[in-house]
């Protein structure tokens, strides 16, 4: 299933024993994805900075699939507020060698709509023999489109219907 290969690959580059104060590893000692590291830039993401994520650490064998374990709140426009409880299996071919591991994912640019988005919660993934490979924990707040906000300030807090 290669759609879920970019997926795969996010999770495991969020899952990091360095943290920021977006995102943050809930991985154990025992994870298959170790000395980690990584950079958020910037921390916390802002609409008018394209922000790039990069990871490097290493795998202890081969990873060629398992199961995406997924537990997140996402709110967006005030207008979406869901719980998104679900578990996929995926596999990657030819998979993630075992070594030296670098992903990097950006720069980024956030669309300029007005709104701001919200992803809170856990991934983890584990190998199809079902141990830990990585986890993360997200708490990301996407702020609103800045000149809205100051807009707003301006107005003493007032805001547009």
């Amino acid at each position: 299933m290669m759609g879920m290969l970019p997926r795969v690959l996010t999770f495991l580059g969020f899952a990091t024993s360095v943290s920021s104060a977006s995102v943050k590893n809930c991985g154990g000692p025992h994870d298959h994805f170790s000395n980690v590291s990584l950079d958020l830039s910037p921390d916390p993401i802002s609409r008018a900075t394209p922000f790039t994520f990069t990871l490097t650490g290493s795998m202890d064998e081969d990873h060629v699939g398992g199961t995406v374990d997924v537990d997140l709140e996402i709110k967006a426009l005030r207008v979406v507020d869901k719980s998104v409880k679900t578990q996929s299996s995926y596999t990657i071919s030819p998979g993630l060698v075992k070594g030296p591991q670098k992903l990097v994912i950006g720069p980024v640019t956030l669309p300029q709509d007005p709104g701001e988005a919200s992803l809170k919660g856990q991934v983890s993934v584990k190998n199809t023999r079902g141990e830990p490979v990585a986890c993360v924990a997200l708490d990301i707040e996407v702020p609103l489109f800045e000149e809205e906000a100051q807009r707003d300030e301006d107005y003493g807090g007032v805001k547009s219907c």
